[in-house]
């Protein structure tokens, strides 16, 4: 089993912060607090290694998004459980859509076997005779 980064164990939030996310401007990895003046970090899109890089480079004094399990440890874009559940979620609607494609392939199939098919009773014998009567 993979072990934690120390670095990632040893984060600890002073103060945080009360900005929404969806109201700083930037992209997914990076936005602007316009309250605090700098620029927030997505760690949530980071792996590991990218984390730990940043965290050094910025000397520890950084504004960062992040999502805290109940146990304290962070979670982090190559986070085996957190991917494990994304990809559970893909499957399922995968399947949602190959189900509800299955259905409509099958009603479409059944609806216009009676419309197209080339026997039809008039064209028989007895009732050819009392068709073109």
């Amino acid at each position: 089993m993979r072990q934690p980064l120390p670095i990632l164990q040893q984060a600890r939030i002073a103060s945080p912060c009360g900005v929404s996310w969806a109201s700083m401007r930037g992209d997914d990895r990076t936005r602007y607090c316009n309250v605090c003046e700098k620029n927030v970090f997505n760690l949530v899109g980071m792996s590991d290694e990218e984390v730990t890089s940043l965290i050094q480079e910025k000397e520890g004094s950084l504004c960062v998004r992040l999502y805290q399990r109940a146990d304290g440890t962070l979670m982090t874009s190559d986070c085996p459980v957190g991917l494990r559940a994304v990809r559970r979620r893909l499957a399922r609607a995968i399947w949602a859509m190959a189900a509800c494609f299955g259905v409509l392939l099958t009603a479409a199939t059944f609806g216009a076997a009676g419309r197209f098919s080339p026997w039809r009773l008039r064209d028989t014998q007895p009732f050819s005779r009392i068709a073109n009567w």
